[in-house]
């Protein structure tokens, strides 16, 4: 996954210290207009933006034997570019021993519109799932999904519940990868 690639993928250790960004993150990280790094910890430019940062890294970085929690954000640029989209989320699967240090991962992406027609298409959801999916890739809450929508959040999460079971995956950070595989490559990816 680190190498060339239009996502940013950035590694923080139990302290939010930054520990690893493949090429992507390190360029958006170094031009410092969403986000950069001071101290070796990440921080965003504008307070608003800064302060949920904060909170979505400590939520991904909790204390001993907690398990972290995932959230999803935006961070605007001081220039006319899209939002930058932030997926916060705590690292599993690494070998034992290796996780106690790389604990958190943050994926950025250029905010842009996720076509939910395609999602639905690729990956075999309702017009109404894919649209979800899209949303949720694009790094709105499931409160901000359910007012585009003029929906309750209950029917959000139940539209969620039915991908999670169609694409077998049981959290909202493995569906928003798995669609943003698919508007990186075009096709699935698990």
């Amino acid at each position: 996954m680190f190498g060339r690639s239009l996502i940013g993928v950035i590694h923080l250790d139990r302290r939010g210290r930054l520990l690893q960004m493949n090429d992507r993150a390190h360029a958006l990280v170094r031009q410092g207009d969403g986000l950069s790094d001071r101290g070796g910890h990440l921080h965003a430019r504008l307070p608003a933006d800064e302060s949920r940062l904060q909170r979505l890294v400590a939520s991904a970085l909790p204390a001993h034997h907690l398990t972290g929690a995932s959230g999803s954000m935006t961070v605007r640029h001081t220039c006319r570019a899209p939002r930058l989209s932030l997926h916060v989320l705590p690292a599993t699967g690494y070998p034992l021993g290796y996780d106690r240090w790389r604990v958190a991962a943050i994926v950025l992406g250029p905010r842009s519109h996720v076509d939910s027609g395609m999602v639905a298409a690729m990956l075999g959801l309702t017009p109404a799932e894919g649209r979800v999916a899209a949303l949720l890739a694009a790094g709105h809450t499931v409160r901000r999904i359910a007012l585009m929508t003029e929906t309750k959040e209950s029917s959000i999460r139940s539209h969620m519940k039915r991908i999670y079971s169609k694409r077998g995956v049981s959290r909202q950070t493995d569906l928003v990868r798995l669609v943003l595989s698919i508007t990186e490559h075009g096709q699935p990816r698990k």
